[in-house]
């Protein structure tokens, strides 16, 4: 009824081409893209504790300490009034998070899958010379329905949402969507 996982990674994330590429991208005459020949690795320490309660129900605690974190930066020169994006290194951060995930048929043609993850980001280093000190607290949530119907039609609803939540200098708006489909089979499985 009960399993209980500890598991510890190391990491080592490289940049790919299109991070290193230092020759400019041109959108429009004022915001153009370039990579970074003077990239570093991203390394990442990793630690989970999951606990599993009857093949259905699933906790999971965890936390990640980064250096050098790649992310992407936006830089303006304020006399020309060009932007260029570009990826740089952070010194340092962090991830904690608590996971909840339940996958469980709740009636023969009702099965349900749940899961919620509630973290904390946080994020230290220099962009342009101005130090960057930041985290926030935010969360994601998903549910999917699945509806056995006679005739052998099936229905999923599906919901997914995701809170305000900060990736270093990007600031993303909360966002979500619901879906909603209908299948119809009309040969027998087998067949």
């Amino acid at each position: 009824k009960h399993n209980l996982q500890v598991n510890y990674t190391r990491r080592l994330d490289r940049p790919d081409y299109s991070q290193l590429n230092p020759f400019k991208r041109f959108e429009d005459q004022y915001y153009s893209a370039a990579g970074n020949p003077y990239l570093n690795p991203q390394y990442s320490d990793n630690i989970d504790v999951t606990h599993i309660y009857n093949q259905w129900l699933t906790n999971s605690v965890g936390y990640s300490y980064f250096t050098q974190i790649i992310t992407g930066v936006t830089l303006q020169n304020d006399s020309t009034k060009q932007s260029t994006q570009t990826q740089i290194n952070l010194s340092n951060g962090s991830y904690s998070y608590y996971n909840l995930f339940i996958q469980k048929e709740l009636k023969k043609w009702w099965s349900l899958q749940f899961s919620a993850n509630v973290y904390y980001i946080k994020f230290n280093g220099a962009i342009a010379s101005s130090a960057l000190d930041i985290g926030n607290l935010s969360s994601n949530y998903y549910i999917n329905n699945d509806f056995i119907l006679p005739k052998n039609f099936k229905i999923q609803l599906t919901a997914h949402y995701d809170a305000p939540h900060l990736f270093a200098t990007t600031y993303m708006k909360a966002r979500g969507s619901v879906d909603f489909a209908i299948k119809k089979a009309f040969l027998k499985r087998g067949e």
